[in-house]
């Protein structure tokens, strides 16, 4: 479903999927200025609505970097620089409800079955502004805005990173609390990358979608442990669990990065032999990433103190 709304510029615009749950917003267009006398124009004297040129640059990208991918965003004139002192602006939004990248409170990768797993970027857990989560709140509420937990990164990456499906509530009882008389809200951001295991001898293909290319994120080629590849080999080829080749990243990016698919041996001709007579493999993360933007997700969501409720 597609909406259009316009905001007077001393009022707050909820953009919400309403009772769709599992749908997030996509801002398609977004203007903020003035281009006519009519709009917002109630109560106003003439000095304030004469400028019909008006319009902010760069509002629809500053916009949908606030809001996509988002159940619901809150948006006012302070997220805006001013386009034109003295005139009296409104913001004239359309966006679009589309089914869910990632359900609210669960982070998932785009392809579960495909090996990849969640890796973490950041996370947030407070406050750093006026207008986010702050619908049907009082003003009390969410006025401090130097509140945050500082152990949220670690929470979340020892609950999420390495799966392909997590939850994670916004609850004071997960992060605990930083500022109990305020309402908090959680944001994550995070990247799906792909993890792959290749015994000595074999080859290993990366590849991306189209339009995508691999960035490596880690390679390791030696033994790490006495369970990985060690059918049918005898016992004194992987006792050795300190092996490990030093440039295997190095050789592996400039390999592989920027393509969109690539091709790694897991032989010793490629990363040179750390550990004779140790039977070796090649473990490899990469995520992929457009030209112009990191595959990654932005995720927010509105969390209750306990003290609050």
């Amino acid at each position: 479903s597609t909406e259009s709304v316009i905001t007077c510029e001393d009022r707050m615009q909820r953009l919400s999927c309403g009772k769709k749950t599992r749908y997030e917003v996509k801002v398609s267009h977004l203007a903020y200025g003035r281009t006519d006398r009519q709009t917002c124009s109630e109560g106003r004297p003439q000095g304030q609505l004469d400028n019909t040129a008006c319009s902010q640059g760069g509002a629809l990208e500053t916009l949908a970097n606030r809001c996509n991918g988002r159940r619901i965003c809150e948006v006012d004139k302070t997220i805006f620089s001013d386009p034109c002192p003295g005139t009296y602006k409104y913001i004239q939004t359309t966006y679009t409800c589309l089914p869910f990248t990632c359900e609210v409170l669960f982070l998932s990768t785009p392809h579960p079955d495909a090996g990849q797993t969640i890796a973490l970027i950041g996370a947030f857990y407070g406050r750093a502004d006026r207008t986010t989560c702050i619908y049907d709140r009082p003003e009390v509420q969410f006025n401090k805005i130097t509140c945050f937990t500082p152990t949220a990164n670690r929470v979340v990456a020892e609950r999420c990173n390495g799966k392909n499906r997590c939850s994670v509530y916004a609850l004071d009882s997960v992060f605990q609390d930083p500022c109990p008389t305020t309402i908090k809200y959680m944001e994550l951001a995070y990247t799906c990358e792909c993890n792959v295991i290749t015994c000595e001898g074999r080859m290993q293909r990366l590849s991306c979608d189209s339009g995508q290319t691999i960035l490596l994120i880690g390679a390791f080629y030696g033994r790490a442990d006495r369970t990985t590849c060690i059918y049918g080999r005898p016992d004194g080829q992987f006792n050795n669990i300190n092996c490990f080749t030093r440039t295997a990243n190095r050789i592996v990016a400039e390999r592989c990065n920027g393509k969109k698919r690539c091709s790694v041996y897991a032989m010793n001709s490629v990363f040179q032999d750390p550990c004779s007579r140790t039977a070796k493999y090649m473990e490899l993360a990469y995520t992929c990433e457009c030209k112009f933007w990191k595959q990654t997700f932005f995720f927010l969501q509105c969390g209750f103190s306990s003290s609050l409720i």
